[in-house]
């Protein structure tokens, strides 16, 4: 049977924040830097690694050889900097001191694991909710969500049947989490 109501409560963002961002921050807040610049590359990428290191062990996320670490911050950082040149760029933030320096780096490799971990808990969820459920079952889900958030979903949603959203019923419930957090951060801008 389908149980719209759990995975709602499961995926809403007190419970995430809860099971999962709370030990990300927490993390973050408790790794402490002496200086917010590195005086070399090799010194900026130790940094790097180690807390990679640090961050996945303390949240439970797992150990992982220095070698790994070190290729998994590269890579997040080469994301994250790439209209700064990459890992260049963010290592000329850490190494000058601007934009927050090395603080500012800590803080994109916490959220990026942050991010990955909240991922991560909505497929564990989706999963637990739905992976069981037969087709006529995910179609019966999709009812019970047009029949509570019809009103408030956009045109696009609404006009498709619970037949038509049960295919893509991930897609749903990931847009409708998207929308909800939305609609908050704005609200908390008021």
């Amino acid at each position: 049977m389908a149980d719209l109501q759990g995975l709602l409560m499961a995926l809403d963002e007190q419970t995430i924040t809860e099971n999962v961002t709370q030990r990300h921050d927490l993390a973050r807040e408790r790794y402490k830097v002496s200086s917010l610049t590195v005086s070399s590359y090799p010194v900026f990428m130790r940094l790097v690694e180690d807390y990679v290191i640090y961050h996945r062990r303390s949240t439970g996320m797992g150990d992982i050889p220095s070698y790994a670490a070190n290729s998994e911050g590269m890579r997040i950082l080469d994301s994250a900097f790439q209209s700064l040149g990459g890992v260049q760029g963010a290592y000329q933030i850490a190494v000058t001191g601007l934009r927050g320096g090395i603080i500012t780096i800590l803080n994109l490799l916490a959220e990026a694991f942050k991010k990955e971990d909240e991922r991560f808990y909505i497929e564990a969820q989706l999963r637990y909710y739905c992976n069981f459920l037969s087709f006529d079952d995910r179609v019966a889900l999709m009812e019970q969500y047009l029949a509570r958030f019809s009103r408030n979903l956009p045109d696009g949603v609404n006009s498709r049947t619970a037949l038509e959203l049960a295919a893509n019923y991930e897609s749903v419930i990931e847009t409708h989490l998207a929308v909800i957090r939305n609609i908050r951060f704005a609200l908390g801008r008021i």
